[in-house]
């Protein structure tokens, strides 16, 4: 834990006020840790709930309540600094397995009007390519390694770099593939593929890939990892903890307008519902997303920060969830994981049953309708799969997803069984204007024909926009090379208190407090 221990250590004495942005997981980390260090905290956030991008929604009310994620809803095994968090507060029995997309083989994949399952689905696809680069010469194992490759991309990552995978495939990667030694990663009798393995294996692959694709891999092999974890209960669970250790209040609808760097302080601008305020504050940590941040007023900023603000990229992305009469899925055989369809649903989720087969039976008894596994995450897109979603009526998005979902779930056409519906489009989310931001580009892939040289330009980016202005410090995952992970927003919190301890320790070596 060499953040934590950072931002611990080396806190310069005294009590200084710090005003926090934003009461995401960033910011109330961030204000979890200074307090520690002994300052007094404060923290504005402009919409009217806490915890940002981390947000289950509950149909009901009550802690039993069936609850879903339309934010962040899985932790990888090495984020050890957002785990860090759940342990330190009380969580760590509320771990508990997240299935990922394509780990429980019965699950769905709907190509083309044809309703498939996983296995189905790769074997289809070994069988397009076979006959596509026949004149290539292509050993079995090469076709079944590309194709389990385009599965995951295919059900991963947003269109344009699905694309850039299949240009990718034509021009060399079947070829590099061939020189490979492929057999202790591919299993051509079993028809099973380690990729994750293979990665390792070879980490040199990634630098043969499409630079965008290359950036988005990551994302790709973490996805599908099977180390991820959940928490029982819901993901606000480590919102809730958060808040509640911390002496602090959080002032909600709090809409910050105006950030002007001075020489000994920052000052705000921010509106209620009743007027427009304007403070000096001694110092301000910025969690703000930069979508929001460039269409601030903002003085005495330097040219470099203006432009990284202006110019990071962020990702749309929709989630929709239905809350259901009972989990028909389980009369599918399906306990957990994910389906996938090229409809405008894409990804969808289960949720992970916590009910084994009794005596051996195939399918466990279905939880009543109140329990929390009757809560489908029926669509999670990203990119321009999530704006199409997202230029519907909240309404539309619904039926359209219903609809996809029918192909292979038509137990969605009959008019008892869904309860209830909702979703988000965080890409015109007032709040956020976006997902995340991404390292990826957002263009088609005719724009580029770079190939992968390295994280460096995140490192770069990462430091560009984590830079302080005097006494304005930033944090978020925009801030960090795990961009849209909570690990990301965590760590970058971690440093901007590292970063603030030692200004105020060069600043004022005696612990005397500035005017």
């Amino acid at each position: 834990m060499n953040l934590v221990n950072e931002c611990r250590n080396g806190g310069a004495a005294g009590c200084r006020r710090v005003t926090i942005l934003g009461a995401g997981i960033a910011g109330l980390v961030a204000a979890y840790e200074l307090e520690r260090l002994g300052h007094s905290v404060r923290i504005l956030e402009g919409s009217a709930r806490v915890g940002g991008r981390v947000w289950t929604h509950r149909f009901g009310t009550g802690e039993r309540a069936p609850h879903g994620e339309l934010g962040a809803m899985r932790i990888p095994s090495r984020h050890t600094h957002v785990l860090h968090y759940v342990h330190k507060l009380g969580l760590a029995g509320q771990l508990t397995k997240f299935t990922t997309i394509f780990e429980d083989k019965n699950a769905f994949v709907s190509i083309g009007g044809r309703v498939l399952r996983v296995a189905d689905a790769l074997e289809s696809i070994v069988q397009i390519n076979r006959d596509k680069y026949a004149a290539r010469g292509a050993s079995e194992r090469t076709l079944l390694f590309a194709g389990w490759l385009q599965l995951l991309v295919d059900a991963v990552s947003p269109g344009q770099l699905r694309l850039r995978l299949e240009r990718d495939l034509v021009s060399h990667l079947l070829v590099d593939l061939a020189r490979l030694d492929l057999e202790p990663f591919v299993d051509v009798e079993r028809r099973d593929v380690s990729l994750h393995k293979f990665v390792t294996a070879y980490p040199a692959f990634r630098f043969r890939l499409d630079e965008s694709l290359a950036l988005f891999f990551d994302d790709v092999l973490t996805e599908t990892s099977s180390d991820l974890y959940r928490i029982r209960g819901g993901t606000d669970g480590l919102i809730e903890q958060l808040r509640r250790s911390l002496r602090c209040g959080i002032e909600v609808n709090r809409e910050v307008v105006a950030l002007r760097v001075r020489e000994r302080g920052v000052e705000v601008s921010w509106r209620d519902a009743e007027a427009l305020h304007t403070e000096e504050c001694e110092y301000v940590l910025s969690t703000l997303p930069f979508s929001i941040m460039r269409n601030l007023t903002l003085e005495g900023v330097d040219d470099d920060k203006r432009d990284i603000i202006a110019k990071t990229s962020y990702c749309s992305a929709t989630k929709v969830l239905f809350h259901c009469a009972r989990p028909f899925w389980q009369d599918a055989g399906i306990r957990g994981g994910g389906s996938f369809t090229d409809d405008c649903a894409r990804q969808v989720y289960y949720p992970s049953s916590s009910l084994y087969p009794p005596n051996g039976s195939l399918f466990p008894p279905s939880p009543s309708p109140r329990s929390t596994e009757s809560v489908l995450l029926a669509s999670y897109t990203i990119g321009n799969d999530a704006e199409r979603l997202q230029r519907m009526s909240e309404s539309a998005r619904i039926e359209a997803v219903r609809l996809a979902l029918c192909k292979f779930h038509p137990e969605l056409d009959r008019p008892d069984v869904l309860l209830g519906a909702t979703s988000i489009a965080w890409g015109s989310y007032k709040w956020t204007q976006g997902a995340c931001a991404v390292g990826w580009g957002v263009g088609e892939p005719t724009e580029s024909e770079r190939r992968f040289a390295g994280n460096q330009q995140l490192i770069v980016a990462r430091e560009r926009a984590a830079r302080p202005q005097k006494r304005l410090f930033f944090a978020g995952e925009h801030c960090s090379e795990k961009m849209a992970w909570m690990e990301g927003s965590v760590e970058s919190a971690l440093r901007a208190v590292h970063a603030l301890s030692r200004h105020l320790d060069s600043a004022d070596p005696q612990g005397i407090g500035l005017a």
